[in-house]
């Protein structure tokens, strides 16, 4: 669970930095950042904006608004996360390990409206957004979207995108 990997890089953070990449990982020496648009299924979730930044940190933020049924639809109020790369987890699959994926995961809070077109009711949702995700040697990202408001139940997304160089920074 994401929270768990969130956990652990926090206390290693507190014996001191991460590191950097290794040379077989991507070297991130100019901002890089990336648009996406996280899918449920085959579903849309709202769209996405993620930075690497050079020191290793990642931000971003992510908005929409979007129907999971007929009758309910979600406006995504507030969302912003913050984190950094581990260039010590290594990539696996099926396949097998890649050690040339950079990992990195960020945490935020969200908060989203939820509306039920049949009863009228809306009710305000919120708790903590995790975002993890590879990046490749070929600046290709894959990633999740994790919410839960009680790191028992959670939504889960997920999303790929083409990091490019620049971009302007949220916050």
């Amino acid at each position: 669970m994401p929270w768990r990997q969130w956990h652990k890089i926090q206390v290693r953070l507190r014996k001191g930095p991460l590191g950097p990449p290794t040379a077989e990982q991507p070297q991130v020496s100019k901002a890089l950042s990336v648009a996406a648009k996280p899918n449920e299924d085959t579903q849309q979730r709202g769209q996405m904006k993620l930075f690497i930044l050079p020191d290793g940190t990642v931000e971003g933020g992510w908005y929409g608004q979007f129907n999971i049924s007929k009758e309910v639809d979600f406006q995504v109020m507030a969302c912003q996360f913050k984190g950094l790369v581990d260039p010590e987890q290594v990539y696996s699959d099926e396949q097998g390990e890649d050690p040339s994926r950079l990992f990195f995961i960020a945490k935020g809070r969200f908060t989203i409206l939820e509306t039920n077109d049949d009863s009228g009711k809306v009710r305000k949702l919120s708790g903590n957004i995790y975002v993890r995700g590879w990046l490749g040697l070929d600046n290709l990202i894959e990633g999740e979207i994790i919410l839960t408001a009680d790191e028992k139940s959670l939504f889960l997304y997920t999303w790929m995108g083409k990091a490019e160089q620049g971009g302007f920074r949220l916050f």
